[in-house]
């Protein structure tokens, strides 16, 4: 951000944060499922233990990114997780409207209610950020 005035960095940096925590919700359940495959795989005997003891050790690296992101999800009432589930854990085709018939409120409401959870879950991942002292 060289070059960039204090306004700039500070409205960048929320986003970076945003855009970090959403990337983070949409590899939850990939990163669920590649674990699933791999302990599967290494019980039916189509892994070596030499390859699986260097896998494991990415597996457990996933597993904890799975509990951090799971420890964040659970700070939020169960209709933020709803609206970030269906916006970027288990997309849906038409997250929106899903929401709607789920929860009875009207589009624009999504989007705030979207846009507050994400930010709780952002806060409750990473903590803080003082955007001005970095």
């Amino acid at each position: 951000m060289k070059g960039t005035s204090k306004d700039e960095k500070a409205k960048a940096l929320p986003n970076m944060w945003k855009r970090l925590a959403i990337d983070d919700l949409m590899k939850l359940q990939r990163l669920k499922d590649s674990i699933t495959v791999i302990e599967n795989n290494y019980s039916k005997g189509n892994i070596d233990s030499s390859t699986m003891k260097y896998l494991s050790k990415a597996i457990e690296a996933n597993k904890i990114l799975i509990r951090c992101i799971e420890r964040a999800l659970d700070t939020l009432t169960e209709e933020e997780r709803i609206i970030l589930d269906r916006f970027y854990i288990n997309r849906q085709k038409y997250p929106a409207e899903s929401v709607m018939k789920d929860i009875r409120i009207g589009r624009s409401r999504i989007h705030e209610k979207k846009a507050a959870a994400l930010q709780k879950f952002t806060i409750s991942m990473y903590g803080p950020v003082d955007i001005f002292n970095l």
